[in-house]
């Protein structure tokens, strides 16, 4: 058992894959499992494929009991990795515990990000930089990995997982590709109209303005109207609508 200060999930994983002797990694969660074949099989794909990353599909587990396709890996198209971005930057459609990937890769992307704004997307963000870095993807398609999906886990923080995922694809809105260009921007630009509106809501309104700066559009439409009205009703008045959603949920 590894022991370090607490500084975040990405952090913990540095320090294991530091440490690791092995030529592949894991991921593992833990509120996730593996099926008992998920390394012996993956391994397999990896070796014979010569991948740099994969990734199977997922199987997710609700709180309820309920079992349900996690994984869009079923649509997933054996691309490498700059061909993939495209699509990575729409949707993430595979989760961090069903990953293997070499180390030789790991190191050379640098690990997870420590900074801040990416805890609870710093696996996005390093599947980004992977796909933006030519890294080979490939996808192992049997549900192998299970995902617990609970209601107070990290990414269900809907304000901190907008805001780590558009500064994950901040770096790639000027990409020289223009398919990859288009696509952040286009993903920015939803998911800043989806924070600021959340931000504010929440009267996290330092958070709202500061990507109300980065992508001004965002204040076209339902956006801007509540901005120009202004002020604590507007808060209030948003506040009682998911109040009334969530009671009608």
């Amino acid at each position: 058992v590894l022991t370090q200060e607490n500084a975040g999930q990405g952090a913990a994983r540095n320090l294991g894959a530091k440490e690791a002797k092995g030529q592949f990694l894991c991921f593992l969660d833990s509120d996730d499992w593996f099926d008992d074949r998920k390394l012996e099989k993956q391994l397999d794909h990896m070796k014979e494929k010569d991948w740099d990353l994969s990734f199977t599909e997922v199987q997710g587990i609700r709180q309820d009991g309920c079992d349900y396709e996690f994984s869009g890996a079923c649509y997933f198209d054996q691309k490498r990795g700059r061909e993939l971005l495209p699509d990575l930057i729409y949707e993430c459609f595979f989760t961090l515990s069903s990953v293997m990937m070499t180390k030789r890769c790991f190191v050379e992307l640098g690990g997870f990000s420590p900074y801040e704004q990416f805890r609870g997307t710093e696996d996005f963000e390093l599947w980004v930089r992977a796909a933006a870095a030519d890294k080979s993807f490939g996808c192992v398609r049997e549900p192998l990995t299970y995902y617990n999906i609970r209601h107070d886990s990290e990414v269900r923080d809907v304000i901190r997982s907008c805001d780590g995922v558009l500064h994950a694809i901040r770096f790639v809105k000027n990409d020289s590709d223009e398919q990859v260009k288009k696509a952040a921007r286009r993903r920015s630009l939803m998911l800043a109209r989806r924070l600021i509106l959340r931000a504010t809501a929440s009267n996290k309104t330092e958070i709202a303005r500061y990507w109300a700066a980065e992508e001004p559009r965002a204040l076209f439409g339902t956006a801007n109207i509540l901005f120009a009205a202004g002020g604590w009703p507007v808060v209030k008045l948003l506040k009682l609508a998911y109040w009334i959603k969530e009671r009608v949920k």
